[in-house]
């Protein structure tokens, strides 16, 4: 309580009330500078951990987005399969710009944009489609009509494509030969015999 001095008698005012500091900050005022330090820096331990911890969470945040892009291929080449059977069944050249028509027939909503681009990227690369391109044979539309032939570009480019993965899975069987002669010759050294014949024990 707070007394001021006035013409007519003494006024008295409230003393305005203190600040009180939080219990934590109270408790550690009497830690030493040192002590304080070593509690506020963090754990290498514990830092190393959580890097950790964010790494393998974006690991599998990856590995769920591939996955889903890849069921997600799946689902909409069984859905052109079932709708066009003629074309998505066997390895037919598609006719040039035939995703408009398919975005047409389906709309936005049932084959989203970027789903559909994976799809037919995926199936006009596979294998078949490769030979049927590189041979010329007829573009087909979505209603079965012929579309014109693959020019000499496109042809020479399917066949590119196709040498380009012969000599990588030759490359890549020349690579895994030597393992398997190896892994071979070590089960002859182990057990004598003609391979692939079962050896008998001992009478």
């Amino acid at each position: 309580m707070t007394a001021l001095r006035h013409p007519g008698g003494t006024l008295r005012l409230a003393s305005r009330p203190q600040p009180q500091l939080p219990a934590s900050l109270v408790a550690g005022s009497g830690a030493t500078p040192a002590a304080r330090n070593a509690s506020a820096s963090p754990d290498p331990a514990e830092i190393a951990a959580r890097k950790q911890a964010n790494v393998q969470r974006e690991r599998e945040q990856k590995r769920a987005a591939v996955s889903g892009r890849h069921q997600q291929t799946r689902d909409i080449l069984a859905l052109l399969r079932a709708r066009w059977p003629a074309l998505f069944a066997t390895s037919v050249p598609l006719a040039t710009g035939i995703a408009r028509a398919i975005r047409a027939e389906l709309g936005y909503v049932e084959v989203p944009t970027a789903g559909l681009g994976r799809a037919l990227h995926y199936w006009t690369n596979a294998p078949g489609n490769l030979v049927a391109v590189a041979a010329g044979e007829m573009r087909r539309n979505l209603d079965g009509t012929e579309a014109g032939v693959p020019d000499e570009a496109q042809r020479q480019f399917a066949t590119e494509i196709k040498e380009q993965r012969t000599a990588q899975q030759a490359q890549r069987a020349a690579s895994r030969s030597p393992h398997r002669s190896q892994s071979c010759r070590h089960r002859e050294a182990v057990l004598p015999g003609k391979p692939g014949v079962p050896q008998e024990g001992p009478t």
